[in-house]
């Protein structure tokens, strides 16, 4: 502006610039800041999707894994019945061999 106070064509046209810049920045911003929300707003939907689908993949992992763990249990159990019969086994094949003497003579002794 000039000394005396009074607007000059130049000093109007300057104000009426740096106006239309500032209202054009700010419907740039607002512009872009909706864009922006729109953006957010598909992502959130896409991450809950997301989140939705490993939540289903890890229930569907989980149901797997018991089922393993229990045919493991139904094994393990097979296996121990297995070996506490082969266990008995061992026993009675030892007894059977430190016995056979005495058994023997009982049988002979049966027989006369």
């Amino acid at each position: 502006m000039s000394d005396n106070e009074t607007l000059t064509q130049k000093d109007v046209l300057q104000l009426l610039l740096n106006a239309s810049q500032h209202s054009v920045t700010r419907e740039e911003l607002t512009s872009a800041r909706q864009e922006l929300k729109q953006d957010i707003s598909v992502l959130r939907i896409e991450l809950k999707q997301d989140i939705a689908e490993v939540k289903q993949e890890i229930s569907e992992l989980r149901t797997e894994l018991k089922q393993d763990i229990s045919e493991v249990k139904t094994e393990i159990k097979s296996v121990v019945k297995t070996l506490s019969n082969l266990q008995w086994l061992i026993v009675a094949a030892v007894v059977s061999f430190y016995l056979k003497d005495s058994v023997l003579a009982w049988l002979s002794a049966l027989a006369k």
